[in-house]
């Protein structure tokens, strides 16, 4: 495929967000939260393991485990800080574009569907004059 045509496809963050399997070492040093503090969160379910029967962490529970401590350095008590992470976490909107849409890539879109509506609203100006008797209501079941 010539370079001129190729186009890269965004990644699925998201997926790759949840498939994530690192080990709590590995989370410890990422998040600044020990290991056996993650240990002890997860004993307790506060953060579900990867997998069942392994102590791996996915992208979520790297999530998870930045807004308890986050909480906890406040000095919020531990169930209640989870609870807000949980409740932070399910306000997430869905994953979207993530800045693969580049502002004039945007513009063009906005441009194409503004011309496409233009020759809708001209399509249907010439149905309605091959047909006087067409309802808008007609052409909007179209």
């Amino acid at each position: 495929m010539p370079e001129e045509t190729f186009q890269f496809s965004p990644p699925n963050r998201a997926k790759m967000w949840r498939d994530l399997a690192l080990t709590m070492s590995q989370a410890a040093a990422l998040t600044g939260v020990s290991e056996r503090q993650i240990q002890h969160w997860m004993d307790r379910g506060y953060i579900l393991p990867h997998a069942h029967g392994t102590r791996k962490i996915n992208g979520e529970n790297l999530d998870m485990i930045v807004l308890i401590r986050q909480a906890r350095v406040s000095g919020i008590p531990l169930r209640r800080a989870v609870a807000m992470a949980r409740e932070r976490l399910s306000q997430r909107e869905e994953p979207g574009l993530d800045g693969w849409v580049s502002p004039s890539a945007v513009d063009s879109l906005v441009e194409q569907l503004m011309t496409l509506r233009s020759g809708i609203g001209s399509l249907e100006n010439v149905l309605r004059g091959a047909r006087p008797g067409l309802s808008a209501a007609a052409l909007d079941g179209v």
